[in-house]
């Protein structure tokens, strides 16, 4: 066959589209998973549309495809069959192996390593990075530290424009976290993190990710060499820490990104967490929204718990959830104020901060009674006029 297929007319495209969807098959004569094809064709899609091409066409949307479409939903049922028609999307990171990998010895600040895969995993989870795009390539330009004005706190946010998957144009505008201040955790602060591991990278070099030298004093000047991190390093990251810690599964660094959107899911909207990732549609977001491991096993005790007639206490034992995703993000505060909710409280109240009850969502409380448990906000954007709490102790 011709494939000079960047100079095929239209509708010389489409046919050959459709054969390819139903006939792709690997070198060894396997059929491929559905979502190759699907991300084939949106990498067909980007690379006629950039230069030197530059086509007015969309492989997706237009008409003239719609045979060719048609025949990648036939190809579905066909790798369906085979077993290979499953999406599957990289897990988040589970609480426990997030904790265990912040407190271990690879991501100690106070160490060239630890302090470089420490900021590295930093800017990764805040501002949801997609794995391995534009990391190379990175300098110290690329992210700025500046302060807000309402509270005098340190914020780092993405400086230098860059062209990614979703963001074609200039996007430094439109697509940025921030990674603010922890001023409660001074040594491990991602903003003085970030500033120190900046001064003791090689002056010599303008790349962000620098190798750390072989020994070094705490007082050195600089702990890092010319050498920048290549991209082969950068793309095993999170892989090759996950099996120095001994994380509970072998994580990637997509994970990291889908981390912190899971996280930006449970309690925010979606149009702020497109903001951060640079996804474009609400759709692309929706995978996020996801059920950690964590609260799946609190679901199944509450099952459990009620087929032996028992009521199973959501404060005890629940991670942080989204109790404001209980409330559509479209609610006005008059509609606030007539929403009534029950939440079950626990019998013993001794510990218990009540105003923490209803704050602004920001971390759960560790309460030391009788029995430690965990503390969530029930209630967050709204304000609390009447409440009555009814306690029944035998």
């Amino acid at each position: 066959m011709d494939t000079n297929f960047e100079s095929f007319e239209i509708h010389r495209l489409a046919e050959t589209l459709s054969h390819f969807y139903m006939d792709a098959r690997t070198k060894e004569g396997e059929i491929y998973k559905y979502t190759t094809l699907i991300n084939t064709r949106h990498a067909l899609n980007r690379y006629l549309k950039s230069p030197p091409f530059l086509k007015k066409i969309d492989l997706i949307k237009n008409t003239e495809f719609t045979d060719a479409n048609v025949c990648l939903k036939t190809a579905k049922a066909e790798i369906k069959s085979v077993g290979k028609g499953d999406i599957v999307h990289y897990p988040e990171i589970e609480s426990e192996d997030l904790t265990k990998l912040y407190n271990s010895i690879y991501l100690d600040p106070s160490t060239p390593f630890g302090l470089a895969n420490r900021v590295q995993m930093n800017v990764r989870l805040y501002f949801c990075r997609r794995a391995n795009e534009n990391m190379e390539s990175m300098t110290k330009e690329t992210f700025v530290v500046k302060t807000y004005a309402n509270t005098g706190r340190k914020y780092i946010l993405k400086k230098v424009d860059e062209m990614t998957k979703n963001q074609r144009e200039s996007d430094h505008e439109k697509v940025s976290g921030h990674m603010p201040e922890d001023p409660e955790m001074p040594d491990y602060c991602p903003v003085k993190n970030f500033e120190t591991y900046l001064s003791k990278l090689h002056p010599g070099s303008d790349r962000l990710w620098q190798y750390p030298k072989e020994s070094f004093n705490s007082n050195d000047e600089c702990w890092y060499t010319k050498r920048p991190i290549g991209k082969d390093t950068l793309s095993s990251f999170l892989s090759t820490l996950s099996n120095k810690v001994g994380l509970s599964t072998t994580y990637t660094n997509q994970s990291i990104r889908a981390t912190g959107a899971t996280i930006l899911g449970r309690n925010c909207s979606m149009a702020q967490i497109m903001s951060v990732t640079g996804h474009k549609s609400a759709s692309s977001v929706a995978v996020y929204q996801r059920v950690s491991n964590r609260e799946k096993q609190v679901m199944g005790e509450i099952i459990t718990n009620s087929v032996r007639g028992q009521q199973l206490s959501t404060l005890s034992v629940m991670p942080a959830t989204n109790t404001a995703a209980l409330i559509p993000v479209s609610t006005t505060s008059n509609e606030l104020a007539s929403i009534s909710r029950t939440f079950p409280i626990i019998s013993d109240l001794e510990g218990v901060n009540f105003n923490d009850l209803f704050c602004e969502y920001h971390t759960l409380t560790t309460v030391n009674n009788t029995r430690s448990f965990l503390q969530a906000p029930m209630l967050q954007g709204c304000t609390i006029t009447n409440l009555n709490i009814t306690i029944n102790k035998s």
